[in-house]
């Protein structure tokens, strides 16, 4: 079915468009309006897309297509063009067996359809070019099957999405051309990069018979059926069919029917393919083909040779029997103590032996009641497999095997860790495992459950495997460790350095992140306590206090983010935001490698949706950090796929990602967050749970105490006010990592969890001080605990290092930090009396004082309108019980008879969370609605899972819900008109006569609501004109146009 709108907004936005008819001897033969004479490539006769979309409707046989042009296409992220794969599409819609996965496009995030036919797909690209060694390529001389890259073409568009595709043009990168080559490789048989390619005309199907050195041709009787057997032995039975079907032709041709017949099936019985149709192909083939019929023997020589086969040594009688010569290899010698041991499993009693080589095989011997019967050696692998741990995953059971390839003949050993699972069939075996340019695997299916035993039973450690690195253990993410571990990608560390053996390990994830790591055990684990002591007494001084310890307290604290995650559901994100040269990108950097990164950031312009997704699930204890964030100079769909993730982050939401074959993977956002640039976050939702400071430049100038105490921390040289330059060695920010990372192993979780209630009960006081005790949210609270709980942490790590902890971040220091970050919080003011009562009942719930099935209920569970049915009637005196027991402040009014009307008038309220009052809702009684998702993002306090409700809300970014009504239906205004209005209203308010230069966000409101829009219809539309880059935000609540 087509849907036009979801045609990426970046080609719908350019006038490239024109028409096709499928009613057409040459269908996609462009045309306007019936008129084929056009030229496809003149700019003057392109159209816009919505011309082409209307002109489309004239004819049921007429489309739209694009015009991918290398001179009229030009764009910041490169020239567009294309991939049109051809008749790769079963009839139910699933790939054909040639296809290489789509599953690099589908972590792209491309925008995948389906061509007219249904048959094809279409993929747009940013910055595709064409590889120097590519061309088009088709099984059949009619085009129907094959692949092209479009870079120069007019190509159809349908709308007719890929289900689990992307919304954008993705962007070009290497993946895409090793994809062509997965693709040539695919269609004919051919490794177009692969030494020697294209110096045989015609292909395998015209391959001839080489000669040897001395000059005598490959043929005659010695290629007989033992030869033909052993040749084959070295083609993969799972090639493509066509190469499949040639071998059973050139078997005939070579041999009587009879002969070729049970060497043809005998070979094919050990792929993976082979069943009852293909044991019927395979008759047919062979007993309907005769000599001669264009396929001969050479075909079989030409594939064995490129699978390893010595065609020489068979043709001159010297192929070695009885199994291969015991050359141990250099990288694997009996005394190198970096190669494997080259033994077969103490516990496999299967046919598979190893080589003096390292090559696996079996080992046939003759029988030796016939002198004449000769015994042959079958290789499996020409590699040996070293397993060196297997990982079980925590949640799923899966176990992974980490193993380590080593290669009989060239090449170096590698590293893979992969699911046991890869051994289960052939084609994934070869995809997972056989990734050297000089390995191969020629069995099938037996042979592969034989060596999946084999390296099963290698007696290697079994740990936890875990995804993501960071804290574990020690009631963290309830493993059920009584220690915690730190669990990094090349080790894991305890209180005491890098452990022996761990109880967790890391599962390579093949995200940049991990390489981003600094920290490895072959650095040893001791460090300098004196170097670490003085980076703890300088770095409060590298930055103004005030602004410089909310950074520090949110970074101390983010070690034992799983923990706060655990206490409360929550782990706030920190946004640092300053002028050019105010010193945010340095001191971040900075810090980064203090704890354990380099300091190379991600960059939101830089960054997919999947890059940004995998960052954010790829630890749970080491900060992530985003720069350069800017809106209004980045592409928006990068914006929303950020804005999306960052609401997700810091609840630990989870995001479903489709994969190429239908199947959907599940992804934990756990990472605590970093974004800084030189404006702030965007959106309510987003202000409120950040921890927020702004850096300032003076702090940065030239002979100023904080320069130069930035400087002593990075090694740079200053001049001191004597004059006289300064030099100091700068310490290795790695020491300090590995000094922190082991502290936070030996922490005990139940006096974290006392230090962390002391945090809050220390910002209640101080909020009391400072004015603030009333104006913040639940959120901005947390934010200012986790300040707090983060500098304290701080003080007790330096202390184990022996820095002057006197000396140190005081509590006056902390509680100036606290009054700082206060006046930073967006999101404060006073919360209404549904919205703490809404708020109370979903932590009423979490802890069990309701009851699902007597007080709630959950309908369109697992839906975007997901809604959590509560009768306030029954449920509120265990809510007020429950605010007793918990001492929660939560100023709730007498009874429930007081909240009704306030409940009727939310209820009526356009586009709010409550949608409904006094509802029938089985088989609780008369509840009140509350739209799940909205109140996520509205309520500070409220989470969804409280009461196991599953929202359409965790989900990939960019899919927001902020649909045209701003959330709501409704009679007013349309959204166009909504957005000018409230861009008038900013407009106005800036130029009044009261010397204002902002407009204040109550004020905008006002004034739009007296132009007819409702108070959260403008409240929406100010977020979507801030998103679009429109308005900005000064000062905190205040907005002014761009």
């Amino acid at each position: 079915m087509s849907d036009f709108e979801v045609v990426p907004a970046e080609l719908r936005e350019r006038d490239q468009w024109l028409l096709w008819d499928a009613d057409n001897d040459v269908p996609r033969r462009p045309h306007w309006r019936g008129d084929f004479k056009i030229s496809w490539n003149d700019p003057d006769d392109w159209h816009s897309f919505e011309e082409a979309v209307e002109a489309a409707d004239e004819r049921d046989s007429w489309g739209i297509g694009y015009v991918f042009s290398s001179e009229n296409d030009n764009y910041a992220r490169g020239l567009y063009g294309g991939l049109d794969l051809d008749g790769c599409v079963e009839e139910d819609r699933r790939p054909k067996d040639w296809l290489p996965s789509l599953q690099p496009f589908f972590d792209a995030d491309a925008y995948m359809e389906f061509s007219p036919s249904g048959g094809g797909v279409h993929i747009p690209l940013a910055g595709l070019e064409k590889p120097e060694w590519w061309t088009d390529e088709h099984f059949t001389d009619d085009e129907h099957e094959g692949v092209e890259v479009l870079d120069n073409k007019f190509c159809t568009f349908t709308g007719d999405r890929l289900r689990n595709s992307g919304d954008a043009v993705a962007d070009t990168g290497p993946w895409v051309e090793e994809w062509l080559r997965q693709a040539h490789k695919s269609i004919t048989d051919d490794d177009p990069l692969a030494e020697g390619h294209g110096t045989a005309e015609g292909g395998v199907e015209d391959a001839i018979l080489e000669f040897d050195g001395g000059g005598r041709a490959f043929g005659g009787d010695w290629f007989d059926a033992e030869t033909a057997a052993d040749a084959l032995d070295h083609i993969d039975p799972d090639v493509m069919y066509p190469t499949w079907r040639d071998v059973g032709f050139a078997l005939r041709d070579e041999f009587p029917t009879a002969t070729a017949l049970r060497l043809f099936k005998d070979w094919s019985r050990a792929g993976s393919k082979w069943d009852t149709e293909a044991e019927r192909q395979a008759e047919r083939i062979v007993e309907d083909s005769a000599p001669g019929g264009g396929r001969t023997i050479a075909t079989v020589v030409h594939l064995a040779k490129q699978g390893g086969w010595d065609a020489s040594a068979a043709a001159t009688g010297t192929q070695a029997d009885g199994g291969v010569a015991a050359v141990v290899p250099e990288n694997a010698s009996a005394g190198d103590a970096a190669g494997p041991d080259l033994s077969v499993p103490g516990g496999y009693r299967g046919p598979l032996i190893v080589a003096g080589d390292g090559r696996i095989g079996v080992d046939h011997p003759g029988d030796p009641e016939d002198p004449d019967s000769e015994g042959f050696w079958e290789d499996v692998t020409n590699f040996y497999i070293e397993a060196r741990e297997f990982l079980r995953d925590r949640d799923a059971g899966e176990v992974y095997a980490d193993l380590t390839v080593y290669p009989a003949d060239a090449g170096e050993s590698y590293d893979v860790t992969v699911p046991m699972t890869a051994f289960n069939e052939v084609r994934s075996f070869k995809t997972e495992v056989v990734k050297d340019r000089t390995t191969t695997y020629t069995s099938g299916i037996e042979r592969l459950n034989d060596l999946r035993k084999f390296v099963g039973e290698q007696d290697a450690p079994e740990r936890i495997g875990v995804e993501r690195f960071g804290l574990f253990g020690g009631g963290s993410d309830d493993d059920g460790d009584d220690h915690a571990e730190f669990v990094a990608p090349e080790g894991a560390l305890g209180p005491d350095g890098w452990l022996d053996d761990p109880g967790h390990a890391y599962v390579d994830q093949a995200v940049g992140l991990e390489t981003k790591w600094a920290l490895d055990p072959d650095d040893g684990d001791e460090f300098d306590a004196d170097a670490v002591a003085d980076v703890l007494e300088t770095l409060p001084h590298t930055r103004e206090t005030d602004r410089l310890l909310p950074v520090l307290g949110w970074f101390y604290a983010s070690g034992v983010r799983p923990l706060v995650h655990e206490w409360t559901g929550e782990f706030n994100l920190l946004n640092i935001t300053g002028e050019s040269e105010s010193g945010k990108t340095a001191t971040l950097g900075l810090l980064w490698r203090l704890f354990g990164m380099d300091d190379d950031p991600l960059a939101v312009g830089g960054e997919t949706k999947f890059t940004m997704m995998r960052s954010m699930t790829a630890t749970n204890a080491v900060p992530v950090w985003f720069d350069e964030y800017k809106p209004a100079t980045t592409d928006p769909w990068r914006i929303d796929a950020l804005h999306g993730l960052l609401r997700g982050v810091t609840r630990g939401g989870t995001v479903q990602r489709g994969n190429a074959d239908k199947t959907t993977d599940d992804y934990t956002l756990s990472a605590p967050v970093i974004v800084s640039g030189e404006q702030r976050i965007q959106g309510a939702a987003e202000q409120r749970r950040c921890v927020m400071t702004t850096f300032s430049s003076r702090a940065t100038d030239p002979g100023t105490d904080t320069a130069r105490a930035y400087k002593r921390l990075t090694g740079e040289g200053y001049l001191d006010d004597t004059g006289e330059y300064v030099t100091a060695d700068a310490p290795d920010p790695r020491e300090h990592a590995l000094a922190y990372y082991q502290w936070v192993a030996g922490l005990d979780g139940d006096d974290l969890r006392e230090r962390w209630n002391a945090a809050a009960a220390g910002v209640a006081g101080m909020l009391v001080n400072a004015g603030f005790d009333d104006g913040l949210g639940e959120a901005a609270r947390q934010g200012l605990q986790t300040v707090v709980f983060g500098l304290r942490l701080y003080r007790a790590f330096a202390g184990t290092v022996g820095a002057d902890v006197d000396g140190l971040v005081d509590e006056d220091a902390i509680e100036s930090a606290v009054r700082y970050s206060a006046a930073e919080f967006v999101g404060g003011g006073h919360k209404s009396h549904v919205d703490t009562l809404v708020e109370v009942a979903a932590r009423a719930a979490q802890n069990g004082y309701l009851e699902a099935g007597e007080h709630y209920t959950v309908v369109r569970d697992e839906t975007p309108e997901c809604e959590v049915r509560v009768n306030m009637s029954a449920a509120f005196d265990p809510l007020t019980k429950f605010v007793k027991d918990y001492d929660v402040s939560a100023d709730l009014l007498d009874g429930f008879g007081d909240y009704r009307a306030r409940f009727r008038e939310a209820a009526a309220a356009d586009g709010g969370y409550i949608t409904v009052f006094g509802q029938n809702s089985p088989p609780i009684g008369r509840a009140l609605g509350v739209h799940a998702g909205r109140a996520c993002d509205s309520l500070d306090g409220f989470e969804a899972r409280a009461f196991d409700a599953e929202p359409v809300a965790d989900r990939p970014s960019g899919d927001r819900d902020d649909d045209a009504d701003g959330g709501g239906g409704g009679s007013g205004p349309s959204q166009a008109d909504r957005l000018e209005i409230v861009t008038d209203a900013v407009a106005d308010l800036c130029e009044r006569d009261d010397g204002a230069e902002h407009a204040r966000v109550g004020d905008v409101v006002n004034t739009a609501m007296d132009a007819g829009v409702d108070s959260s219809a403008a409240h929406a539309a100010l977020d979507k004109l801030a998103e679009q880059g429109d308005v900005y935000q000064p000062l905190t609540g205040q907005y002014r146009l761009r």
